[in-house]
């Protein structure tokens, strides 16, 4: 059965206008998608109730972006539709079981660095650019690890705290510096 069969009727909007907050976080996690497999749990954004509102999360196998948003969104898994200004979330029937992503965050972390993004937007390649790169030569030099640029670059421009393990094959994580529990990504290493 094709992914387009399995949609329900449960939608959930999610609005640039309304709650731009919301918007900005929910297209952080839907960046995280692996959009070449429509039929594994690595193609749907995972909500999930939180205290305050939705926990959101999406994984493309390498790297999982989390998000707590204020919109409650029942839980389940959805696939996203992103237009300019909003981003529609369409719940599916489970193609999988999405995994226990909990068990990917290592318990004993340790704080390395913190990475500024704030101004390493790619419309201002150049000067941006040595940001950019300033930022991921920080991220080497300090956790020892190799990742895909393309994962720090989609990181919402802000600053980041970096976490690791002491061991050089163990995932990175990192928390925005200002919420650190609601807003964070797990990246495995280029050698995992």
């Amino acid at each position: 059965m094709e992914l387009k069969e399995k949609i329900k009727l449960n939608e959930v909007i999610v609005s640039k206008v309304h709650i731009p907050e919301d918007f900005e976080k929910t297209l952080f996690v839907v960046r995280a998608l692996d959009k070449s497999n429509p039929t594994k749990f690595t193609s749907v954004l995972h909500a999930e109730n939180a205290r305050s509102g939705s926990r959101i999360i999406a994984t493309d196998g390498k790297r999982m972006h989390v998000a707590v948003i204020k919109i409650r969104i029942p839980a389940g898994n959805y696939v996203p539709s992103v237009q300019r200004n909003c981003i529609t979330l369409h719940q599916v029937e489970s193609i999988q079981t999405f995994p226990n992503w909990k068990c990917v965050i290592p318990e004993k972390l340790r704080f390395k660095a913190e990475l500024d993004l704030t101004q390493t937007s790619r419309l201002e390649k150049e000067k941006n650019g040595e940001k950019m790169s300033v930022a991921y030569n920080t991220l080497i030099s300090k956790s020892g690890r190799l990742i895909n640029l393309h994962f720090l670059e989609e990181l919402p421009k802000r600053k980041w705290k970096l976490y690791s393990e002491n061991e050089k094959n163990k995932v990175l994580v990192l928390r925005d510096s200002e919420e650190e529990d609601s807003l964070y990504a797990v990246i495995a290493p280029l050698a995992a």
